[in-house]
């Protein structure tokens, strides 16, 4: 049971869905109170298509498969996405809360005409048309497919890649098309998008620039020490001497006993200062995970 608690662990950011689940439910019951109207020019240009329910709620399996797929598999990776979702849902039921808004351009549809207007009709029945500022679909779809964009297990699958990026343009058109939300909705998911992937994905870039820092300080220690190596052989410098890759201290390039010059002499202290001051990588986990708890508590 330990080694089942300790591998699975970070199951706890899921307990989001106890603080999510109940809010959204409260705010879905304000239907018959006034609200602000999302609505603009291009809304009126974009046709009903009752066959976009079918990538609309594939968005359902398409978030879900991909939190699965990083709990079981990428522990830094689950945590980003968390992360990245759990922040942008909070805020959107914070702007809903403080600021109801809702559509007004459902058109009247014939749910008896083929199974895609019928489960269009059902859709509507249960989700009534408030609650649509951010657009949470779009807003998941994206931080979804940055997910998958930054595995390094889903890299070697492009296929998968270009596939996410498919269904994650037509779930953005989908809400549009089946007049779910307003042009105004997806821009305002885009952008909170544009805000929060920063804050969810720095640790990696700046985990990665390390490493990017460090292999080059290991590639120009290793090349020194073959320069030196060859110069002390044709200077017939005594083994012990050749054998270093740095200068003894108080030795400089003009010494018969030192192999490297002294600006290589000197780089080689650098990269070796630099590399014993190596800081410790800290993982998403205790980066990126710690604005998750600060909503749980919330």
């Amino acid at each position: 049971m330990k080694k089942l608690i300790k591998k699975y662990g970070h199951i706890w950011m899921l307990s989001y869905a106890f603080i999510y689940l109940p809010w959204f439910s409260r705010l879905q019951e304000n239907v018959n109170k006034p609200y602000h109207v999302m609505h603009t020019v291009l809304d009126d240009l974009i046709p009903f298509n009752e066959y976009f329910i079918v990538p609309y709620l594939m968005w359902f399996l398409y978030v879900a498969a991909t939190i699965a797929f990083f709990f079981f598999k990428n522990r830094d990776d689950y945590y980003r996405l968390c992360t990245f979702l759990f922040t942008g849902m909070t805020i959107s039921l914070l702007v809903c809360t403080l600021f109801p808004n809702g559509t007004d351009f459902r058109p009247a549809i014939d749910p008896d005409k083929n199974i895609f207007c019928y489960l269009v009709s059902r859709l509507w029945s249960i989700d009534p048309c408030i609650n649509v500022f951010p657009s949470i679909h779009v807003y998941n779809s994206v931080g979804v497919h940055i997910a998958i964009c930054h595995s390094e297990e889903l890299k070697k699958h492009p296929m998968i890649v270009r596939a996410s990026g498919v269904l994650m343009v037509l779930i953005c058109l989908a809400t549009m098309f089946l007049k779910q939300h307003s042009v105004i909705d997806v821009v305002g998911a885009l952008l909170m998008a544009s805000v929060i992937y920063p804050i969810a994905y720095a640790p990696e870039a700046e985990k990665k620039y390390l490493q990017d820092s460090f292999s080059a300080v290991l590639f120009f220690r290793a090349k020194m020490k073959i320069v030196a190596s060859d110069r002390a052989r044709r200077e017939n410098v005594p083994r012990h001497i050749r054998s270093s890759p740095l200068c003894l201290p108080g030795l400089t390039s003009s010494s018969r006993k030192c192999p490297v010059p002294a600006c290589q002499c000197f780089l080689s202290r650098i990269f070796t200062a630099i590399e014993n001051s190596r800081p410790p990588a800290r993982t998403c986990a205790q980066k990126g995970g710690c604005l998750t708890i600060v909503f749980l508590i919330f």
